[in-house]
């Protein structure tokens, strides 16, 4: 960095996984941001005529690099934040990010449309089927006898983080919800793999903690459970 006209920023990958042991882990990389001003003082931190400090240029590139897709289903993820040296004429950040794949880039939807925010967080598990049956046996022939009645009700859940700009359009995706959940209709869900499950009802929503904000980009959090009953399964 210090033979770098300044601002400037490099990427470097940290690591790339374990090879051979088995155990699969997300590649990472870090990227080091340098600002520097002449003039000293806190302009290489803050910056001032003419130059932009390294606050901001971190913040640029957080906002730039955190949640972003790349390659089409792999999606970056802000890890930590750190500076690497300071003087009063320069400034060395280092910050390092892990790229995750995603196991599907299409968003679950329910009655064709995306309930959780396009883009939130999702994670969808399908519970097993619920198969019942009548065991019976007559007396002296060894075993049992069992009818199968046939299938029942399983429960679908999505978890996971809802995401929106802002706090008014965090309370419209959660009424949206809330709705669902007071309409006993059953309705298509899709789960994101191309697979559709018919007449599904959307019986709870719970938020599972406190509404936040993303440090790094600003959106309106809120960890949640869907719980999802399809009553007909096939």
């Amino acid at each position: 960095m210090d033979r770098l006209v300044k601002p400037a920023a490099l990427v470097v990958f940290a690591d790339r996984g374990k090879a051979g042991s088995g155990e699969k882990t997300n590649p990472r990389f870090e990227v080091w941001i340098g600002a520097s001003s002449h003039r000293g003082g806190d302009e290489p931190r803050l910056g001032g005529t003419g130059v932009i400090g390294g606050f901001e240029l971190a913040e640029l590139v957080s906002q730039a690099m955190h949640r972003a897709i790349v390659a089409t289903d792999h999606r970056v993820r802000f890890l930590s934040s750190e500076t690497l040296a300071a003087d009063t004429t320069t400034v060395t950040y280092r910050q390092q990010y892990e790229v995750a794949h995603l196991a599907t880039t299409t968003p679950p939807t329910f009655d064709g449309i995306v309930i959780a925010g396009s883009g939130s967080d999702v994670e969808v598990v399908l519970g097993p089927f619920g198969a019942e049956r009548v065991a019976f046996g007559f007396p002296g022939i060894r075993g049992s006898f069992v009818h199968d009645l046939g299938l029942r009700d399983r429960v679908i859940t999505w978890a996971g983080i809802l995401r929106a700009a802002d706090q008014s359009a965090m309370n419209t995706l959660e009424a949206g919800l809330f709705g669902y959940a007071a309409d006993p209709r059953g309705f298509d869900l899709a789960d994101g793999f191309g697979r559709t499950h018919e007449e599904v009802v959307l019986e709870d929503f719970e938020r599972t903690g406190s509404r936040g904000i993303d440090p790094i980009n600003g959106e309106v959090i809120q960890p949640f459970v869907l719980t999802f009953r399809q009553l007909f399964p096939a």
